[in-house]
């Protein structure tokens, strides 16, 4: 009996799951460090008197028709999936919290999406 089975296009052994499954795990724990140290900054930001942090959605909903035309700041899939959030602007006065240079690199690092403002708007 010459008996030929249909030939099966995705096969892989466990091994080969095993690894992808480990891989993208990986992947989603370092997306979601990312996510808990924007959280972390946010929260530091928005405790600061001197700051002022507008997201895109606010940025979108009520500043853009005011405002000259500019990009929307936007955050991967994944990472809005995980609970963050795109930061359009960031106004703050370094005269009032002395924000030293360390910080502000922080925050470029942490929140490259974002324009970091060195004056508090004007309705501030």
């Amino acid at each position: 009996m010459n008996v030929k089975f249909p030939h099966r296009w995705l096969r892989f052994s466990l091994r080969t799951m095993f690894m992808v499954v480990t891989l993208l795990c990986c992947w989603l724990g370092w997306e979601s460090n990312i996510v808990r140290g924007r959280q972390v900054l946010l929260k530091e930001l928005r405790a600061m008197p001197s700051m002022h942090i507008v997201t895109a959605d606010e940025w979108s909903n009520h500043f853009l028709p005011e405002m000259p035309a500019s990009p929307v700041a936007s955050v991967p899939l994944v990472r809005r999936w995980l609970g963050d959030e795109a930061i359009q602007v960031v106004w703050y006065a370094r005269h009032l919290h002395g924000l030293s240079e360390a910080e502000r690199s922080r925050m470029e690092r942490v929140l490259p999406e974002a324009q970091l403002l060195e004056d508090l708007p004007p309705w501030f």
